[in-house]
This record gives C-alpha cells, structure tokens and sequence, in this order.
C-alpha cells in the first residue's frame, strides 16, 4: 500500500493506493475523506522526508489525538502529553495507530465525507469500474488469449493514472502505464505513447530531467518496442515494460529488486514496485510472478 504525501488547500493530506480497489485520500488530523482526483488538479506532492510517515501526521491537539488512540489509553496519555518528551511519544504512538488502522479493509469506515458523514465502502462493481473505468476502449473482438488483449486505442475516456512531479506530456501523448516505486521520495516512472504520423512511439520518463545546452530533454530510459503501428497487446506491454533500462543504471526491475533486499531471499517480497494502467490488466499479477522467477534464480 503506497503512500503519497500531499497538501491541498494548504492541509496535510495522505494517499493510499490499495490494490485492487480504489485510491483513498484523507486529512489525517480531521479524518475528512478526500477524492482523489483533487489531488492531481488542487494537491502538491510533498518530498517526505525518510521514515515510514514523512512528515508528522497529526497535530498536538487532545480531540483529534483522541481518534487515534484508542479510548483505553486516553488518560495515561493525556497527562504524559502536558511536557515535550510525552507529547513526541504520543505523537509515535498515533503514528503506529494510523500505520495499523489503514491496513485494515474497513477503514473508509473511520472516515468521514466532506458532508460530515459517515463514508461509505464502495461497493464492489464500484471498485471495478476504478480499476477498469477505460473497458469501452478494449476490443470486443479479441479472442481472449493471454497475451492478445489489445486496447482499441490509448487516447479519450480516463485521464491517465499518474501521481507526482512527471514532465508536462507533449502535445499528442498519453501515459499507459505508471510505475510507483516504494522508495523514501515515492519516486514515479511513466511509459507514455504518442502519435507520430501512422505509428505509436513509446518513451519512458521520469521525475529527474537532464537537460542539454539547448534545453533538450536529454532521454535516460530506452525501452523496446520503441515504436509500433498499433496499440500494444498485453504482451507486447510486459514485454515493453520488462525491457526498459536506465542509462547507467541497468534493468530497472531486477536491479531495484537486488538492491533493496534486506536479508534472506526466500523472505524477500516484492513490495517495491506497483503498476497501474487504465489500459492493461494484471500487470501487477505478472510483474508478481516475474519476480518470483528472479528470485529462484538467486537461491
């Protein structure tokens, strides 16, 4: 479950991208749900610092404390948090709190909508139209074959998935698939298709441009197909996305995964990277089992 750090309005705001389900943002101080889709027009991205929250969720304020801790704890907390060294391990111990309450499935539950009332689950068919809302642009016609689905076309309908501080897209392209790295800055990586007379070029960006003398993006991924006469199909993607490769850096999936292991291999999971796409389904499913094929490789 990702963690971005924004503010909105010039509030604090936390997003959390579950997968499988839809995105949930929220003030952690008020508890007030947000939509998501606020962010992307009214939110800036914060650059959090490392540790597991970033900046401090909460402010020292005894009724919001209290929806955090549970109701057994209030009085010993309440008179520790009159001096400094109390009122920073009250604040630690709300961060736990909130790190335990948002792993558990209901805690839209906790919330509340900007009307101030209780929010509601959505339902199932709700969460699949997030997941699946560009389903118009897929082709009826596919014989349903692993690996042959092809989007009828990657521009109209959804706007794309992308969160952060990416380049502007140039005139005519759209990004099909975001790569979120669980990395202390959220760092992001977009695969992006664009119109080029009767072909489709592909490009690979990220948050960091270099730039040449003459203010050319000076490029740092390269990926294949670097081009193609129509949508790629789910297998063309994987095999896009698992060709990519940074500029002195190497293959971008293997060589992440090989640096941040910490420990044994066989306990190694990859929570690392998460796909997304409004285009493609169960690229998260096959980046899963390309990583558990790396990782028999290292036993």
């Amino acid at each position: 479950m990702p963690v971005h750090h924004f503010t909105c309005e010039g509030l604090y705001v936390r997003l959390l991208l579950r997968r499988g389900r839809r995105p949930l943002a929220y003030h952690p101080g008020t508890r007030e749900r947000l939509d998501p889709l606020d962010l992307r027009f009214n939110g800036r991205l914060l650059e959090a610092p490392p540790g597991a929250l970033g900046p401090r969720p909460v402010v020292l304020s005894f009724p919001l404390i209290q929806c955090w801790v549970p109701e057994d704890e209030w009085k010993r907390w309440h008179s520790a948090a009159v001096v400094p060294s109390g009122q920073r391990a009250l604040l630690e111990r709300i961060e736990d709190e909130i790190l335990r309450l948002e792993a558990e499935p209901n805690f839209e539950d906790l919330l509340i909508d900007p009307e101030l009332k209780p929010a509601e689950l959505p339902s199932v068919g709700e969460d699949e139209d997030w997941e699946d809302d560009r389903e118009e642009d897929r082709d009826d016609g596919d014989d349903g074959k692993d690996g042959q689905t092809r989007p009828a076309s990657y521009w109209g309908g959804a706007a794309p998935v992308h969160w952060g501080d990416l380049p502007e897209l140039e005139e005519g392209e759209t990004e099909i698939v975001s790569i979120l790295m669980k990395s202390t800055m959220g760092d992001l990586i977009s695969v992006r298709a664009r119109r080029k007379g009767d072909v489709i070029c592909f490009r690979v960006v990220d948050e960091y441009e270099d730039r040449d003398a003459e203010d050319r993006v000076i490029p740092r991924y390269c990926c294949e197909p670097a081009e193609s006469a129509e949508p790629l199909t789910l297998g063309e993607i994987k095999s896009l996305l698992w060709s990519i490769r940074c500029d002195g850096y190497g293959q971008i999936f293997e060589k992440a995964w090989d640096e941040q292991r910490d420990g044994p291999v066989s306990e190694y999971e990859n929570d690392f990277y998460e796909l997304a796409s409004n285009h493609y389904e169960g690229l998260q499913e096959w980046l899963g089992e390309q990583f558990r094929n790396w990782k028999c490789q290292q036993v």
